[in-house]
C-alpha cells in the first residue's frame, strides 16, 4: 500500500494552514489545491509533509509536529518532534531535554505502538511544549 503524499504550508497572506500538493516556483512554495479546472496555487511558508500516519485521534501526524509518548507504564510521557532524517530516509522522533537527547526511527520504535501517539501542536505555533 503507498503512502498518501501531501503537504502543509502556512499561507503568507493570513497565517492559516492549507492542504495539499507541493510546488515549488524559483524561491516561491506553493501548495496546490482543488481538482481538475479548479486546482489554486498557494503561496505558502514553513512546508511539512505527512508521514503518512494517524495520532490515537486519527489525527494525520506531519513533519515538525510534537507528539506526546506515553510509555506502556503510563507513569511518564515526553514530547518528541517528528523529524525527517534525510541522511537516512525515514522518520524520526527527536527529543532534547536539558543535556539528554533522544530519537528513534519511527517505523520500529522500539517496539511501541505508534497509534498511541498523540499530535499536540507543532514547533512554529507550540514552541513551549517541547519544555514540558
Amino acid at each position: 500500500m503507498a503512502r498518501e503524499i501531501k503537504f502543509r504550508g502556512k499561507r503568507i497572506d493570513n497565517g492559516e494552514w492549507v492542504y495539499g500538493g507541493y510546488f515549488k516556483d524559483g524561491d516561491a512554495h506553493l501548495i496546490v489545491t482543488g481538482e481538475g479546472t479548479k486546482l489554486r496555487a498557494i503561496p505558502v511558508k514553513m512546508v511539512t509533509q505527512y508521514i503518512g500516519l494517524n495520532d490515537k485521534n486519527n489525527k494525520e501526524i506531519y513533519e515538525s509536529d510534537i507528539v506526546k509518548v506515553t510509555w506502556a507504564n503510563k507513569m511518564k510521557s515526553i514530547n518528541y518532534i517528528v523529524k525527517y532524517a534525510e541522511d537516512c530516509a525515514y522518520y524520526m522522533l527527536k527529543c532534547v531535554i536539558d543535556e539528554f537527547e533522544d530519537e528513534f526511527e519511527l517505523d520500529t520504535f522500539c517496539g511501541y505502538d505508534i497509534s498511541q501517539l498523540e499530535v499536540l501542536g507543532n514547533i512554529y505555533e507550540n514552541p513551549k511544549l517541547l519544555n514540558v
